[in-house]
């Protein structure tokens, strides 16, 4: 995935766990999204979807999971696996535009 958005000149940070992902974003400010597989070790990605609302609410959220194709929570923008390149970058992009239209 990373590699899918790179491609298509998204700047892309990775993190091998929620909990790096949330030390990443103390220091690296703005990120603009944050996509998360849905099952995570150690914390959902529902849960670091909440810490991410919680401490940086400017930065929109995705979530991804191949565990099924429906949205987990209708509030939180989804993706399900497997997707295409173009699936995955005009999912981004249209969570992108909401987030600039929203402010």
């Amino acid at each position: 995935m990373r590699r899918m958005l790179a491609r298509s000149s998204y700047d892309v940070l990775t993190a091998s766990h929620a909990n790096a992902a949330l030390r990443i974003l103390e220091q690296v400010q703005p990120v603009d999204l944050v996509v998360s597989e849905a099952v995570l070790p150690g914390m959902s990605g529902s849960e670091l979807v909440n810490k991410v609302r919680g401490s940086f609410p400017s930065t929109a959220v995705m979530l991804m999971t191949g565990y099924t194709e429906k949205p987990l929570d209708a509030a939180i923008p989804f993706l399900a696996k497997p997707f295409t390149i173009q699936k995955l970058t005009d999912r981004v992009a249209a969570i992108l535009a909401a987030r600039i239209e929203a402010t």
